[in-house]
């Protein structure tokens, strides 16, 4: 699905000068801007799904890391490291129940695909002041889903919230290309895994800068 230039800026809340800024520094792809007709004339349309997660991480974390260290480390998504085999809760952002029980199933270190949902978790929930039960029966569900992942292919979906009636909540993971789901279902949150994975990576480094 794509979204116009015009309908960006509105729905972000960012000015034309910073977005043509941030494309010369690197941080959005001369590729994504696409000209296309329009009934007003040309105009710059964007693939939604790839525009706004990334205007949505460097607004994010634009103050604590300079325009050339984001660009670098959203230019090593198109050709990433292999990822880590395993990471501590430590190296994690992670809310205290998620990561207690991240810690109970893998004590000696989680696989990076189920470390990287149960951030992708935590970063869906924060707002939500879910009660326990909930909290764990969806990091458990999440975890779950982990145990079918390759860590090479989890980087490429995303991770979303539903609001139902019984649960009260679900997760989904889809893939580029979409997925059905039930019409009850009222989503809450999504959020691509590549965005926390950026996250972590950003914060491993700067761990090793500091150390």
């Amino acid at each position: 699905m794509q979204i116009s230039k015009r309908e960006l800026l509105q729905m972000t809340g960012i000015s034309y000068g910073q977005l043509y800024r941030w494309k010369r520094e690197g941080l959005i792809p001369e590729e994504w801007f696409m000209k296309q007709s329009a009934f007003t004339g040309q105009e710059t349309f964007f693939d939604r799904d790839k525009i706004l997660p990334r205007i949505r991480a460097i607004l994010e974390l634009k103050e604590q890391y300079s325009l050339e260290e984001l660009a670098k480390r959203f230019n090593e998504e198109t050709n990433p490291p292999p990822a880590p085999q395993t990471l501590s809760d430590a190296e994690l952002p992670l809310s205290p129940t998620v990561k207690l029980i991240l810690r109970e199933t893998y004590p000696d270190g989680s696989p990076y695909p189920a470390a990287l949902l149960a951030a992708a978790l935590t970063h869906l929930t924060e707002a939500l002041l879910l009660p326990l039960p909930d909290l764990r029966a969806l990091t458990t569900s999440a975890l779950a889903m982990a145990n079918a992942l390759a860590p090479e292919s989890v980087t490429g979906m995303s991770l979303t919230l539903w609001r139902s009636e019984r649960p009260r909540y679900l997760l989904t993971l889809s893939a580029e290309g979409g997925m059905i789901a039930d019409p009850r279902l009222e989503e809450v949150a999504s959020v691509p895994l590549a965005e926390i994975a950026t996250a972590i990576s950003l914060k491993l480094n700067n761990n090793e800068t500091n150390s």
